[in-house]
């Protein structure tokens, strides 16, 4: 929330006068948000991933995209051959995308209960969205579809063992700190979110340069900000946790090989039969 208001503040000063129409879809979008924006009722669109309304694998390397520094994912985005690639998978939707903010120093798990030797995460029942839950489900959990508004209930009744999530300060907004005895911090899997701003594409068309070359910077701008901000409250929030007697554990190298073996067998399968996902991981990965 308070990282999309900064961002309608900058577009305002960098767009005066121009009344643009822009929602907030955050923390997981709505199919009606998705077609709105896709139809042209909605022109812009602060989206957090496409991925949980298209269920495409190639979205989740735009936003989650596991085992890849921030620093890498952020230069492969401004190569011209990415963003040609982006461009031509969004334009079949009739929307365009720019990477608008980043939320960066993650966990990957608050917990009700320490981890030992022999639970790990073995049979941990964990709130988790996303097309992720087929590669955490290698370390033996079982991946559990909430809606975010039902997550702190669920810890607290015992409904979920854990919660699968963005950052150390969003478990404290979003009530889970209460219930929480272990914060997996941090993340060796998934360090990082992209927030992107989605436009319908008749209207990005539309505009002209100089508005194109604003709503640009706004967004490189928030990247960078967002970046600097997210890490300094996920420091305020772990301090918190720790001086809480909060156990702040890292993920054990056992489940970090098991869910970068599943990774790699479940981005070939897709790279198999979906040819955005594969050119977008070949050249994000190197391979």
């Amino acid at each position: 929330m308070r990282q999309f208001r900064q961002f309608t503040q900058h577009l305002v000063e960098a767009t005066p006068g121009k009344p643009f129409n822009i929602q907030m879809a955050e923390p997981f979008p709505s199919a009606s948000s998705f077609e709105n924006l896709s139809s042209g009722k909605l022109q812009l669109m602060w989206i957090a991933s496409a991925a949980f309304v298209t269920k495409e694998y190639a979205f989740t390397l735009l936003s989650h995209p596991p085992f890849v520094s921030l620093d890498r994912y952020l230069q492969w985005r401004a190569q011209p051959m990415t963003v040609k690639a982006v461009d031509s998978l969004y334009a079949k939707y009739e929307m365009k995308a720019l990477p608008c903010a980043v939320i960066d120093g993650n966990p990957d798990f608050v917990l009700r209960r320490v981890p030992d030797a022999d639970y790990r995460l073995k049979g941990a029942k964990v709130g988790m969205n996303g097309p992720l839950r087929e590669i955490y489900a290698a370390t033996g959990i079982t991946p559990i579809a909430l809606p975010v508004s039902e997550l702190a209930r669920s810890m607290e009744t015992g409904i979920l063992d854990g919660v699968h999530t963005f950052s150390p300060h969003e478990t404290i907004e979003l009530r889970l700190y209460d219930y929480t005895k272990a914060v997996i911090y941090p993340s060796a899997v998934r360090g990082f979110t992209v927030t992107e701003l989605m436009m319908n594409l008749a209207f990005w068309n539309g505009l002209d340069a100089s508005d194109r070359a604003a709503i640009e910077g706004v967004c490189r701008r928030m990247v960078s900000e967002s970046i600097k901000s997210s890490r300094k409250l996920a420091d305020d929030a772990i301090e918190r946790y720790r001086k809480a007697g909060t156990v702040v554990m890292t993920m054990s190298e056992l489940d970090v090989q098991l869910i970068r073996q599943k990774w790699e067998e479940v981005a070939a399968k897709r790279a198999a039969f979906e040819p955005a996902f594969e050119q977008l991981y070949k050249s994000l990965y190197d391979k």
